[in-house]
């Protein structure tokens, strides 16, 4: 290596931010997999056959309750797992060389 050349210091900021996409998108295929399955079994045949809940189609209303929990769950992910980091290059409250705030 050359005097002048930097070595590559990988920034703690990336595998948080990856670990964080990897369970949205675990989020968000659960959840499309769970309402159309739900879409599925519940909505499948002849509408006039359907039973209403809440005075929506069954498939409707429950897909509806099923949605409130998804973001209540993304709601307590967003302030208890999820890390609120700075894209700034140079952060100066928080040092991701230890992953510490100063």
């Amino acid at each position: 290596m050359k005097k002048d050349e930097k070595s590559f210091i990988p920034d703690s900021r990336f595998q948080i931010i990856w670990r964080e996409a990897r369970l949205t998108l675990i989020l968000v295929i659960g959840l499309i997999a769970i309402l159309t399955t739900i879409a599925a079994v519940l909505g499948g045949g002849d509408p006039a056959q359907y039973q209403y809940l809440f005075g929506y189609p069954k498939w409707f209303a429950v897909c509806f309750v099923v949605e409130m929990i998804f973001i209540a769950i993304v709601g307590w992910l967003l302030l208890k797992k999820f890390s609120n980091i700075s894209l700034e290059a140079d952060d100066p409250e928080y040092d991701y060389e230890e992953d510490r705030a100063k």
